[in-house]
């Protein structure tokens, strides 16, 4: 696993792991917010765990936590 910190690239269908949560999730897809110009991750649950909420998240906010890309 790498960290987010570590990237070069993120893209759709990725697997991301969150160590608090101890979950997986795969980004279904990214935007950038206009007003902040800040990358907008939109993660549903993989196969791991699919009874888990999928959520959006920024990339800051998935730095801050420290998520690995799988």
């Amino acid at each position: 696993m790498v960290r987010i910190t570590e990237l070069i690239n993120l893209a759709t269908g990725d697997k991301i792991y969150a160590p608090k949560l101890n979950k997986y999730f795969i980004l279904v897809d990214y935007n950038y917010n206009d007003v902040f110009n800040e990358m907008l991750a939109n993660l549903t649950p993989s196969k791991e765990n699919p009874k888990e909420n999928g959520f959006t998240a920024t990339l800051s906010t998935l730095i801050e936590l420290g998520y690995y890309k799988c």
